[in-house]
């Protein structure tokens, strides 16, 4: 992707309730939203229901203003995930997907990155980070008996 067809993208996105919006918080941070909408807004949203679910059932609470989203399910308290269990879970889904006879690419390239680019989010990322991660996944695509990469979803 060019960096004036990213710049357009980013444009033509922003604040389209269609797409993931990112803002500025006035202390810095960053809040991500996704209209319900939306088929994957609604999506999203069921996920981090499911996600305060499993923390609820684990810690017997809701999830407090310092409690982190994506938790160490094999901790006491609430502590964030550790990036050796993220990639262990990433390597799962590269092990189930393989195993159901699905290419793996999309969850290698997540794992190699450390970011998962989709049509909904890439506006977010940087134009050398789109040429990162198409780079790495066309790489992990063509390592496949998939077909080319020419023929990826």
């Amino acid at each position: 992707m060019s960096r004036e067809q990213h710049a357009a993208l980013v444009l033509e996105r922003s604040g389209d309730p269609s797409f993931v919006q990112r803002r500025t918080n006035a202390d810095g941070g960053r809040t991500l939203s996704w209209s319900n909408a939306t088929v994957g807004g609604a999506e999203m949203n069921e996920a981090l229901n499911q996600q305060r679910k499993a923390f609820q059932d684990k810690f017997g609470r809701d999830f407090g203003p310092n409690d982190p989203l994506f938790f160490d399910p094999d901790a006491d308290t609430p502590q964030e995930i550790s990036e050796e269990t993220l990639l262990a879970d990433v390597d799962s889904l590269i092990d189930k997907a393989l195993a159901a006879g699905e290419n793996p690419a999309y969850f290698q390239a997540w794992r190699d990155t450390g970011f998962l680019l989709t049509e909904h989010n890439m506006h977010l990322f940087s134009a050398s980070d789109i040429d990162e991660s198409y780079a790495t996944l066309e790489r992990h695509w063509n390592e496949t008996t998939f077909g080319p990469f020419d023929d990826a979803p």
